[in-house]
């Protein structure tokens, strides 16, 4: 755990395991490469499935320290906690990697974006998830024995229900390629959809950015994966809208900015049509459904 008094930042290395941050109490701000920095507050959970480097700070300037670095300078409380002293208001975060209980193939995981935030009312849980994150809080505050290992096993059942919200309904939208492909212009094109698909791609870019033409890549892809590029990346875009609305309290405006639609109305059609629901009906009709373990914790 860290309680962090602001001033403060770090960078965090990136690794090949996977990242989680749990707000326990607070707020900060996460950035990954160019990307616009992400306010995170109380009981928001994000997850950086491919271990990405990221910085966390209580502002979004640059951080001038590595994690190794801050804790070989402030060494680690009697009780494992990180503290960063200063005048300003505090964060308390639980922080650690986690790996999935069951091997998955990898097109499983590469359906999952670089940085998904979740905050906890978003989820099935979240009606008693809140409150005990609250508790989780005072314990963490009054540093009482056994606070940790209460923290590590909710935030095992936050990532899980996160996770199940993003690759379950990747396997019923059909998402997922049962196998790893032997074609690699094919394979890159799908990674490059499924990676930046909230780019403005059209068949003729994506055609040059896996070193194909056009009518080679659209007839190699229809034969490999069964559908064409272009729509494999609305699915795609869709589906990431779908784990939004399960997951977070974004507006439609916004979930439709991060999925690559111009706007809302275009989002909603598209979700109509492809998927039966409209955007609310697909947020509502998403809490409480009940799932399946995925994923075993390992702080």
């Amino acid at each position: 755990m860290s309680e962090l008094h602001a001033p403060w930042g770090f960078t965090v290395e990136g690794s090949t395991v996977a990242k989680f941050h749990l707000v326990l109490a607070g707020s900060c701000w996460l950035t990954l490469d160019d990307r616009a920095p992400i306010r995170l507050n109380a009981g928001d959970l994000v997850l950086l499935p491919a271990g990405d480097e990221h910085t966390l700070g209580h502002g979004t300037g640059p951080a001038s320290v590595s994690l190794d670095e801050l804790v070989q300078k402030s060494p680690l409380l009697e009780d494992l906690t990180l503290r960063i002293d200063g005048h300003g208001p505090v964060t308390r975060l639980l922080c650690g990697g986690f790996v999935l209980g069951v091997e998955l193939p990898h097109s499983s995981t590469s359906i999952l974006p670089r940085v998904l935030l979740v905050d906890a009312a978003a989820l099935a849980i979240g009606a008693w998830l809140e409150p005990v994150l609250l508790t989780l809080a005072g314990e963490a505050e009054k540093r009482r024995p056994g606070t940790q290992m209460m923290q590590a096993k909710i935030a095992e059942v936050f990532i899980a229900e996160a996770l199940r919200s993003w690759l379950i309904d990747a396997l019923s939208s059909g998402l997922l390629i049962e196998a790893e492909l032997a074609d690699k212009p094919i394979a890159q094109a799908l990674e490059t959809i499924r990676q930046r698909f909230n780019e403005p791609w059209t068949l003729d870019r994506l055609a040059n950015h896996v070193g194909l033409s056009r009518t080679a890549l659209a007839s190699r892809f229809n034969r490999r994966v069964g559908d064409s590029p272009m729509r494999y990346l609305m699915r795609v875009r869709l589906n990431h809208a779908a784990g939004l609305l399960a997951t977070t309290r974004l507006s439609h405006f916004e979930i439709a900015h991060l999925t690559g639609y111009a706007t809302e109305a275009a989002l909603a059609k598209a979700f109509k049509r492809e998927r039966g629901q409209t955007l609310g009906a697909h947020r509502a009709a998403a809490r409480g459904v009940p799932r399946v373990d995925l994923l075993e914790s390992a702080a």
